[in-house]
């Protein structure tokens, strides 16, 4: 929908915008191929421990680095473009916390509490958080009751779950 004297918003956009926009397919295509290599490596402990190493670390860190490219290579080319940034930018932290750990603390014997990898993985939270909310914002056209209890359901269908996966596996190996 135009009004008069301006043109559409495709129109508008120089011919490099198109051939970007492709290849943020392409980094999707990469971030999942990236994952699904970690993974199957994770399953079948394929290789020697120093490629083990390799999927675990470095892998598992470009999984973070693929999606929040993902992200912002989609916020470039948006309506929602804040969103996608923030969501990138909330990757990038979360990654950038992992890097750290695996650069400078994964063989301390005594890794410091709180260190940097900690600081970038809560800088995650806000980040996501905001824009999620800016993309639930732009797709609800009116938050009435029914939303905010749908909203609240699958928020307590995942905690119930995540709990269930990960609580036995902490309280096997919580001390103190």
């Amino acid at each position: 929908m135009t009004t008069a004297g301006t043109a559409p918003l495709s129109a508008r956009r120089p011919a490099w915008a198109a051939r970007w926009r492709d290849l943020s397919w392409l980094a999707v295509a990469v971030t999942v191929a990236i994952f699904a290599a970690d993974v199957v490596q994770l399953v079948t402990h394929a290789g020697s421990p120093a490629v083990q190493r390799i999927f675990q670390n470095w892998l598992y860190d470009g999984v973070g680095i693929a999606a929040g490219v993902t992200c912002v290579a989609r916020g470039l080319f948006s309506r929602d473009r804040i969103t996608w940034l923030l969501v990138g930018a909330g990757i990038f932290a979360w990654t950038a916390g992992d890097i750290y750990w695996t650069v400078a603390l994964e063989t301390a014997k005594s890794p410091p509490y709180p260190s940097f990898a900690d600081a970038g993985y809560l800088g995650f939270y806000p980040f996501a958080f905001v824009g999620l909310g800016l993309l639930i914002r732009s797709r609800v056209i009116q938050f009435s009751a029914s939303v905010w209890l749908d909203g609240l359901i699958a928020a307590c269908t995942v905690a119930a779950i995540a709990s269930g996966v990960v609580l036995s596996d902490v309280w096997r190996t919580a001390t103190g």
